[in-house]
C-alpha cells in the first residue's frame, strides 16, 4: 500500500518518520471498523425482531438513522480512503472534510437520541 502511494507521499513535505504514524493510523482504522461491522452483525438478529417487526416511531427511527449512518458512512469513507483515489492533495482535503461532515451528522444524531430520551424521562 505504501508503495502505491509513494509517488504521492514523496510529493509532500512528509518527514518519513510520519509513514510509521500513517500505518498506525491505518490499522486502527481498520480494527474500529471492524468492530463496528462485529457488531453490526451480532446485534442484527435483536434489531430485525425488536426494531423491524414495529412500525416506525421516532424512537426507531433515530436508532436506525444512528445505526446506518455510521455504518454505511464508513463504507464509504473507507474505500476512499485506502483506495489510490486519494493521490492528490485535492482529494485527500476532500476526503478529510467529507469525513468531518460525517461525523457532525453522527453527532448531530445522537444528540437528537439523548434529547429524545432526555424529554421522555422528564416527561411532557
Amino acid at each position: 500500500m505504501i508503495k502505491e502511494r509513494s509517488t504521492f507521499i514523496n510529493s509532500l513535505p512528509v518527514d518519513l518518520s510520519d509513514l510509521g504514524a500513517i500505518s498506525t493510523h491505518s490499522y486502527m482504522q481498520v480494527a474500529a471498523i471492524s468492530l463496528l461491522y462485529y457488531d453490526h452483525i451480532l446485534t442484527l438478529p435483536a434489531e430485525v425482531s425488536h426494531i423491524w417487526s414495529q412500525a416506525i416511531s421516532p424512537n426507531t427511527f433515530l436508532f436506525l438513522l444512528n445505526r446506518y449512518t455510521a455504518f454505511l458512512g464508513n463504507i464509504a469513507v473507507s474505500v476512499i480512503f485506502f483506495s489510490n483515489l486519494t493521490n492528490s492533495v485535492e482529494s485527500c482535503s476532500a476526503v478529510a472534510y467529507a469525513r468531518q461532515a460525517l461525523l457532525v451528522l453522527s453527532q448531530v444524531i445522537v444528540s437528537g437520541v439523548f434529547s429524545h430520551h432526555l424529554w421522555a424521562v422528564s416527561g411532557p
